[in-house]
């Protein structure tokens, strides 16, 4: 009990101290190391049945940084790609049905809150067909009322397989309807979009 009493007694007069140690940690840790305190300069996203590989993803996030710039002045270009496994045609009966509606409120949240502009899918006609998210490849979108419209996708996408990605995937801009500027919101995703794509 003295021991306690004699580390409370020490603790009530160093606290402060002990706080703003681990906020200072903290904030080197945050800052310093390789990727802290800053946002990637491309964020990708992959759609399709199955996870890409350690391989395949390695492979994806080379490929783009290769064709891409350093967009926040970090001296280095760091691409992020998030994975969302789902399957358009699973229904309600399916064993994983629960896992795959959890990917796709994910990937609607990920829509909702602009944290992405360049996709690749392994269908882009039913992604097309669900969220109606695309944009035509000359950068024109499709108006409110039709954008859900899935028949065109082919003027949406074009096939990318970069050396080291085994899946079948087509490269996507996701399309904006309101006063959002995707040069603003996404810089260099365009160019980044042009010369993956050749277009």
């Amino acid at each position: 009990m003295k021991q306690y009493t004699s580390f409370r007694h020490w603790f009530s007069y160093h606290w402060g101290w002990i706080l703003g140690g681990i906020a200072v940690s903290a904030f080197l840790l945050y800052a310093f190391l390789p990727g802290g305190g800053s946002k990637p300069d491309y964020v990708l996203s992959w759609i399709g049945t199955t996870a890409l590989s350690e391989t395949e993803e390695a492979a994806v996030k080379s490929a783009a940084a290769r064709a891409g710039a350093d967009q926040n002045g970090d001296g280095m270009i760091e691409v992020s790609l998030t994975q969302f496994i789902i399957d358009f045609h699973m229904t309600a009966d399916d064993s994983r049905y629960e896992e795959n509606y959890g990917y796709v409120s994910k990937m609607l949240g990920q829509l909702q809150t602009n944290e992405c502009y360049l996709y690749l899918l392994e269908d882009p006609e039913r992604f097309q067909y669900a969220t109606g998210a695309l944009q035509y490849l000359d950068g024109a979108r499709a108006s409110e009322a039709d954008h859900f419209e899935s028949s065109r996708w082919e003027e949406m996408c074009v096939p990318w397989n970069p050396e080291g990605l085994a899946h079948t995937a087509f490269l996507a801009r996701r399309a904006f309807f309101g006063q959002e500027d995707p040069d603003s919101l996404f810089p260099g995703g365009n160019a980044l979009f042009d010369a993956l794509s050749g277009t």
